[in-house]
């Protein structure tokens, strides 16, 4: 899995901080939500498509239902969805699973991921939280600890598919397998690079070494 460290801005976050404080001095309101930073580091170059698949248990296009709960275990928040399986490229996942997005709220602050960096909601590029409607390609891990699917957070393992809340799923299927995203991952699934880590705690799923 990803390993993760939290620190907060020091340099350019003081001298916000001292900014908001004159404006709450003069208005008395603080807007929220203030963004901070959740940094990870990641054991694999999932840039490459076939160790990210490799590093995958399930890999799947899902329509997101609506947000179902929030936990942190210790590492930061993390956000849980509700997610209508439509196409399986790795993996047979059926009906609605429960989904896991490293981000979310607490106590009134946003964190989200990219790319190891936070970045704020409205900047072009940043790991917003999953849109409740829409549809998504997802490269994800499981947790038998939690029986959730942990979305992988790297730039390259995840695909808005279609922002349209009103697409039958029959028409989400047609977009997911024309989808040029989608064969990338299909063919990466064929010569797939395992973590070394997975194969030896006997932690890989639905590979093509065990079908």
């Amino acid at each position: 899995m990803i390993k993760k460290s939290i620190f907060f801005m020091a340099g350019a976050g003081s001298l916000l901080a001292i900014i908001v404080l004159g404006i709450a001095l003069r208005t008395n309101v603080i807007k929220l939500p203030i963004t901070r930073q959740i940094h990870a580091q990641y054991v694999a170059d999932f840039s490459n498509d076939k160790i990210l698949v490799g590093a995958s248990h399930n890999v799947f296009v899902g329509k997101v239902i609506k947000k179902i709960g929030e936990k942190n275990r210790g590492i930061g928040p993390e956000t849980q969805f509700a997610v209508e399986i439509i196409y399986n490229i790795k993996g047979n996942l059926q009906g609605i699973a429960k989904i896991n997005q490293e981000g979310g709220y607490e106590n009134g602050i946003l964190y989200l991921m990219y790319d190891g960096d936070s970045l704020l909601p409205e900047a072009n590029g940043g790991d917003a939280l999953l849109e409740e409607g829409a549809t998504y390609l997802f490269t994800s891990r499981y947790s038998k600890v939690e029986n959730w699917y942990t979305i992988i957070s790297h730039p390259n393992a995840r695909k808005l598919i279609s922002q349209d809340k009103n697409l039958s799923n029959i028409q989400l299927l047609d977009l997911a397998k024309n989808d040029q995203r989608v064969k990338e991952l299909q063919e990466a699934y064929k010569n797939e690079i395992l973590l070394e880590a997975d194969v030896l705690n006997n932690n890989t799923f639905n590979s093509v070494e065990r079908k």
